[in-house]
């Protein structure tokens, strides 16, 4: 027998450990759910060869999770909250929850527990998944863009009340640089996150007309 992977899965993250067939831990960690904080948790858990999933809750909060790793070749199994519950009582001596007792638990319902279903892959929750990863990745890039903007806004406000106040010149051109450096990163921003976006929806939008976007930042 190989490792399990015992998983305690959240909307936001995943909190993992790793034990061997003698319940002892070997690593363990907590990762994001987005696009790169699953591919962390996944390059780790493939540091082991012969490994096997334990995930709790597969028909609830693990489910987009449990088939995300299904999809990519990995050996899930489901594992209970109610039996998952039970053994961290037995484990710790209360019921407290938190997240790495939560993923030792499911590890070791999946260890000492004969008979857990296996999942198997549903197609169109592996869609809507990558999907909702996409979403929030566009979205965070878009809270990055308007805090740039922002910034670059503050910092034109206060080169309008130098020039009024009749300020030193030195002082105008040093907040005009930064109010400058500020819009630049803002508009290659956009274009960063846009780019495949763009490349997706519009059958129009060609190498050309991209270089032309870069170079007008230039």
């Amino acid at each position: 027998m190989g490792v399990i992977i015992g998983m305690d899965p959240h909307k936001r993250s995943a909190t993992i450990e790793v034990i061997d067939e003698r319940a002892a831990v070997l690593a363990g960690g907590k990762y994001g759910t987005d696009t790169a904080g699953y591919g962390q948790m996944l390059a780790a858990a493939r540091k082991f060869a012969d490994r096997i999933w334990a995930v709790e809750g597969c028909n609830g909060i693990g489910r987009h999770l449990a088939h995300r790793l299904v999809h990519d070749g990995e050996i899930v199994f489901d594992v209970p909250p109610k039996l998952s519950a039970q053994v961290r009582v037995f484990a710790t001596g209360n019921g407290r929850k938190n997240d790495p007792v939560d993923a030792h638990s499911v590890a070791l319902v999946a260890l000492r527990t004969p008979g857990l279903v296996q999942v198997q892959v549903e197609e169109d929750l592996v869609v809507m998944g990558m999907l909702a990863d996409r979403r929030d990745e566009l979205g965070r890039a878009r809270t990055q863009v308007v805090n740039r903007l922002r910034r670059a806004e503050g910092q034109l406000a206060a080169v309008r009340r130098a020039v009024e106040e009749g300020r030193d010149c030195e002082q105008v051109i040093i907040q005009l640089a930064a109010v400058s450096r500020a819009l630049d990163k803002a508009g290659f921003a956009i274009i960063a996150t846009s780019m495949k976006q763009c490349l997706s929806d519009d059958d129009t939008l060609d190498v050309a007309k991209l270089e032309k976007l870069f170079l007008s930042l230039a």
